[in-house]
């Protein structure tokens, strides 16, 4: 769909559409403004002056030429947040349309929370070798003899949680965790650097020559990925045989739910008792607390 600056002033100048790409439009480019008209909205695409390189969001094919057809359509109540709208082709999705990213500056409101400090967690799998058992076992030891004689139990367990913290992370060592580390491999990696530089080239150099090499090693890198991922899930599923053979029930249900569980992101809220959704922690806390002793004066009334 294409815009057209001078039909636009002329009908539909409240739409600001002063820096399109074309000169003519489409009955689809008419429909388009037609719809912001209508519902009060801004063609913000088509705003802001730049380059024609930086306008056409798509390629035609086996040409040169780019067309202007992906708008951000914005209310006019927050169209004076845009800062800049602009085409990105240097990002890579394998797709003959190039990235249209919008810059906004927005005023958000301080808001006092209790941070949650993230929990650290240590490599338990290490500890399964003997010589680490025996080393962790002895740092622990050699933590808790300087423990000076208290009568508070408070403070005896606070510095022997440290103690066994202070030697986990010492000898244990926490566990990293990567974006698709188990299959994501050297191999994958240098493969997907050569596929953006083979498509970097394209777009400077659109050339037969420059195409089937990118077409090449485009096919080679997802060839690649799906070889380690292969890898990588037969590897999961010869561990939890290997965990089933040993009876190390913990290890085997575990890979299990890494195999099969999805992402569940953690929700603290809770609704109070007219239905209201809270979310700060002192207020969780108070409805929890309200709700027991609510169940325990049903039970004595009992």
């Amino acid at each position: 769909m294409t815009l057209t600056p001078n039909w636009v002033k002329n009908k539909y100048i409240e739409t600001s559409l002063e820096d399109s790409l074309h000169e003519t439009t489409s009955n689809t480019g008419f429909r388009l403004v037609q719809y912001a008209t209508n519902n009060n909205f801004k063609v913000l695409s088509t705003c802001y002056p730049r380059k024609d390189m930086h306008k056409g969001n798509w390629k035609i094919p086996g040409t040169e030429d780019t067309n202007q057809i992906d708008h951000i359509l914005v209310s006019k109540i927050w169209a004076t947040y845009i800062e800049n709208i602009r085409t990105y082709r240097g990002a890579n999705s394998d797709s003959d349309h190039f990235l249209v990213g919008a810059r906004l500056k927005q005023k958000i409101a301080p808001i006092t929370r209790n941070r949650i400090e993230n929990r650290k967690r240590c490599n338990i799998d290490k500890p399964d070798e003997t010589e680490v058992q025996s080393h962790y076992q002895q740092e622990i030891q050699k933590e808790l003899k300087g423990k000076p004689p208290s009568n508070d139990i408070e403070e005896e367990w606070a510095y022997i949680k440290e103690a066994i913290i202070t030697s986990a992370q010492n000898v244990i060592g926490e566990k990293q965790n990567e974006r698709n580390e188990e299959w994501y491999e050297q191999e994958g990696r240098e493969m997907i650097k050569a596929k953006r530089k083979g498509r970097l080239k394209c777009i400077q150099r659109n050339t037969r020559t420059n195409q089937e090499e990118y077409n090449r090693k485009r096919i080679a890198g997802a060839r690649v990925c799906r070889r380690e991922k292969r890898e990588a899930l037969k590897g999961k599923a010869d561990a939890i045989a290997e965990h089933h053979i040993k009876n190390e029930s913990k290890k085997f249900y575990k890979r299990i739910q890494e195999v099969t569980q999805e992402f569940k992101p953690k929700i603290n809220v809770c609704r109070s008792e007219d239905g209201k959704i809270l979310t700060e922690n002192e207020d969780v806390l108070r409805r929890w607390k309200e709700y027991f002793e609510s169940i325990k004066q049903a039970t004595q009334m009992k």
